[in-house]
């Protein structure tokens, strides 16, 4: 299985984990708080990058 295989088959939870992690390991979380994060939390995250991105940031 490749890691394009996996990403295609991960669940929209799992994905949303996986951005996460990503936006918060680039504001220097570790591994283990990056991917550990409330469901809540994972909205909020998500939330702010997108308004950030819109906003030209």
């Amino acid at each position: 299985m490749t890691v394009a295989d996996t990403i295609r088959n991960a669940s929209d939870v799992d994905m949303a984990r996986i951005l996460t992690a990503i936006i918060l390991k680039g504001q220097g979380y570790t591994d283990e708080a990056a991917f550990n994060v409330e469901p809540k939390v994972l909205l909020e995250v998500l939330r702010m990058e997108v308004e950030d991105l819109a906003a030209g940031c």
